[in-house]
């Protein structure tokens, strides 16, 4: 060893950082070969360059080198000395011991004395223990029972509830299904009433011009088959504004379901249930408008109520930027399966509940703009707006 360390010392500062750099890297794969952690030291030493590490050691300087024959005599005496002052410091400590050790000795008996008494009552804990363990082994056993018949009873209410929610889509779907066809059967009776209407303008149009025509040819003696021809033609437009009149009143009382979430999932559903709440409420101000527009009285009609309806619109513009995403999402916040499927289900309801009123809205906006009525142009102009920009109804 002192040979090697010589060796070691002998070696010029480039063969003595590439040695060191060796030494290192090999002791850091060892350790990590056995699974130990190497020092901070020795991770520092295998990640520096030779370069690095030839500065470093021209900076602190080599390590202390091997002393002389001289020295090493010198230091030798120096330890024997040292050496006798602790014989002597030794021999005082042996002699203190062993008084040390009749003192232990006679606190050993009285120690041994009470260890007997000690582990005699240790046995009476033990046994005291043991009983008490058994009772908690009995009363654990008899938990650990009511634990698995409360699993099962868990499971049965779970199983039944998964086939309830099951029961309740496929009557949803069903219905929504029905509705889906009332609506294509009611769209398509506002297409045949309005291509009655067109026909029947067309008509009283070609009638006026008709009668404008007799008129030219015939002004003295046809004045009395203008005058029925106006009335017949009035008398048609008012028959097919009460047509109108109708199908909306019948539009209005077909059933259109508003889902209520089950109590389950309604912790996060109140956002998406106000955003229904809203359009229902618009939908609702405007039937009511129409009812008062379809009135013989037209002094008594009353206006919608246009700040109503403008903070009612506010709202929905603020709630239609992130309701398809809340829908969407809503299914996330649970991981019970059961109320996973009911919350994809709620949202699916809830989202046809939204459009279907969104239909409605534009149906009702519609037959507004149809009727000259200033009062509401305002209310019209907004919700069409409105309507216009809805992300749902954008493409």
């Amino acid at each position: 060893m002192t040979t090697t360390r010589q060796h070691i010392e002998d070696l010029d500062p480039t063969a003595w950082a590439a040695l060191t750099k060796r030494a290192a890297a090999v002791a850091v794969a060892a350790a990590q070969r056995f699974g130990s952690t190497p020092p901070v030291e020795l991770l520092a030493v295998a990640t520096m360059t030779e370069r690095d590490l030839v500065e470093h050691r021209a900076r602190l300087g080599p390590a202390r080198k091997r002393p002389s024959a001289m020295m090493r005599l010198v230091e030798a005496d120096h330890l024997r000395v040292i050496a006798e002052g602790h014989a002597r410091q030794a021999l005082q400590d042996k002699k203190d011991a062993e008084a040390a050790a009749s003192l232990a000795r006679a606190e050993a008996e009285q120690s041994a004395r009470d260890a007997t008494a000690a582990r005699e009552r240790v046995r009476q804990i033990q046994a005291q223990a043991a009983r008490k363990d058994a009772e908690r082994s009995a009363e654990r056993a008899a938990a650990q029972q009511a634990i698995e018949q409360m699993r099962t009873e868990l499971e049965r209410v779970r199983a039944d509830a998964a086939a309830e929610v099951a029961a309740v889509g496929e009557q949803f779907k069903a219905a929504e299904a029905r509705a889906r066809q009332r609506t294509e059967e009611r769209t398509a009776e506002r297409a045949t009433a309005r291509q009655a209407f067109e026909q029947l303008r067309d008509e009283l149009e070609r009638v006026r011009a008709d009668a404008a025509a007799e008129v030219a040819a015939a002004r003295g003696h046809a004045d009395a088959e203008i005058v029925a021809a106006r009335q017949t033609a009035e008398a048609e437009v008012e028959q097919i504004r009460a047509a109108a009149a109708a199908e909306i009143a019948d539009e209005s009382s077909q059933l259109l379901t508003i889902p209520v979430p089950p109590l389950g999932v309604s912790a996060h559903t109140g956002r998406i249930e106000h955003a229904v709440s809203v359009v229902r409420q618009i939908d609702y101000v405007l039937e009511a408008g129409l009812i008062e527009d379809a009135g013989d009285d037209v002094e008594s009609r009353r206006p919608i109520d246009t700040e109503l309806v403008r903070s009612l619109v506010r709202t929905v513009r603020v709630q239609a930027a992130d309701l398809a995403e809340e829908l969407h999402s809503l299914s996330s916040h649970y991981t019970v399966q059961w109320q996973i499927e009911a919350a994809d289900s709620y949202a699916s309801a809830a989202a046809s509940a939204y459009g279907a009123l969104l239909q409605r809205i534009a149906t009702a906006i519609e037959q507004l703009g149809q009727h000259d009525d200033s009062a509401n142009a305002e209310v019209v102009q907004m919700v069409t707006t409105m309507l216009a920009d809805h992300p749902w109804r954008r493409y």
